[in-house]
C-alpha cells in the first residue's frame, strides 16, 4: 500500500480524470490491479493507419498524415513502456476493442497483435485491465443492468488464450499471472463496492466488479484456465469465509492449501470487513456456477 500515492500521483498526470485511489500491491509474485479508478477517456474516430499499428512501427511513430483519433503506441512502446505509460496505452486499446464493428481483418489482426503483446508483462496486464474494466462506469446512463449485457471482446480472449499459448517459453508463467490479475480484478471492486459511501462510486465499482466476473468466468472456459480457475475460486471462498489458516482443510478438502494462504493473506493486507469478505465469497461462487 505504500505505493499508493506516488501511484495515484502518477495517475493524475496521465489520466485526463480519476475519481478514486489506485491500490496497487506489487511483490515478485502479485501486483493487485486497483480499488475503483474512472478516466473519461477520448474516443477514438476509427483504427489507427498501418503505419502506427504495424509491428515495425519506432516508439516515436512520425504523424505524416491529419488525424483527430489519438495515434495508438508502437509495438516496441506496448512492450516495454512503464505502469503508467501502460494504463494510457490500455485506455486506447480498449476503446477500440469495444468498438471495432467496421474494423477490416487486417485491422483487427493489427490490434490483436498489440493487445497480446501488452498481455504478456506485468505493468501491461495491470495497465490494460485499469482501462479496460473501469472505462465508461462513471456513465450514469450506463447502468448495472446494461451491465448484464456486458460480454468480453473475443479479441482479448483471443490474446488471454492464442496469444499466450504461441510463446511456449513463457506461455505457463503469463497465464499464471494473467489469472491471478483476472482473480483480484474480481475481489478488489466487489469489496471496494460496499466500502464506498458515494452512491456514483459504489456503482462504478459494482459494475466494474461485474465485468471483472465475467471475465474470470469466460476464462473458465478455456482449458488452459479451467483448473487453475476453480482452485482459486474456492480458495477465495474459502479464505473469504474461514477465521483462521487452520480452517483451510476443514472447510473443503478440494481446497489448496497454498492458494488459500496465498488469498486469505491477500484479504487480510487490505484489512476487508465481513460486509466485504461475504461479497468476495458471493462473487466467486458466481464464477463457479457460471
Amino acid at each position: 500500500m505504500g505505493d499508493t500515492n506516488r501511484y495515484t500521483t502518477a495517475i493524475l498526470f496521465v489520466a485526463l480524470h480519476v475519481l478514486a485511489t489506485i491500490a496497487i500491491c506489487s511483490t515478485t509474485s502479485e501486483a493487485a490491479c486497483f480499488t475503483t479508478i474512472s478516466m473519461n477517456t477520448k474516443q477514438q474516430s476509427g483504427i489507427a493507419s498501418k503505419h502506427v499499428l504495424s509491428a515495425s512501427s519506432s516508439s516515436e511513430a512520425e504523424d505524416t498524415t491529419p488525424s483527430t483519433s489519438t495515434l495508438l503506441p508502437s509495438l516496441k512502446s506496448i512492450q516495454t513502456d512503464p505502469f503508467m505509460k501502460q494504463v494510457e496505452h490500455g485506455s486506447q486499446l480498449a476503446s477500440l476493442l469495444m468498438d471495432n464493428n467496421d474494423a477490416t481483418t487486417e485491422e483487427q489482426f493489427l490490434l490483436k497483435e498489440l493487445l497480446t503483446a501488452q498481455l504478456q508483462h506485468s505493468d501491461g496486464i495491470r495497465g490494460f485491465f485499469v482501462s479496460f474494466l473501469t472505462a465508461g462506469t462513471m456513465d450514469d446512463t450506463n447502468t448495472e443492468g446494461d451491465e448484464d449485457e456486458f460480454t468480453v471482446p473475443s479479441l482479448l480472449l483471443q490474446a488471454m488464450t492464442e496469444g499466450v499459448s504461441a510463446n511456449s517459453e513463457t506461455s505457463a508463467a503469463v497465464a499464471e499471472e494473467l489469472l491471478s490479475f483476472a482473480c483480484m480484478n474480481v475481489i478488489m471492486p466487489t469489496a471496494t463496492s460496499s466500502m464506498h459511501t458515494d452512491p456514483i462510486l459504489m456503482r462504478s465499482s459494482s459494475k466494474t466488479a461485474l465485468r471483472g466476473i465475467k471475465v474470470l468466468s469466460a476464462l473458465k472456459g478455456y482449458e488452459m484456465y479451467s483448473d487453475g480457475v476453480l482452485l482459486n475460486c474456492r480458495a477465495i471462498h474459502a479464505a473469504a469465509t474461514s477465521v483462521s489458516d487452520e480452517d483451510a482443510g476443514s472447510v473443503d478438502v478440494n481446497v489448496d492449501a497454498g492458494l488459500f494462504k496465498y488469498w486469505k493473506s491477500f484479504i487480510e493486507r487490505y484489512r476487508y470487513g465481513e460486509q466485504q469478505q461475504r461479497d468476495i465469497a458471493e462473487a466467486v461462487d458466481k464464477v463457479m456456477s457460471a
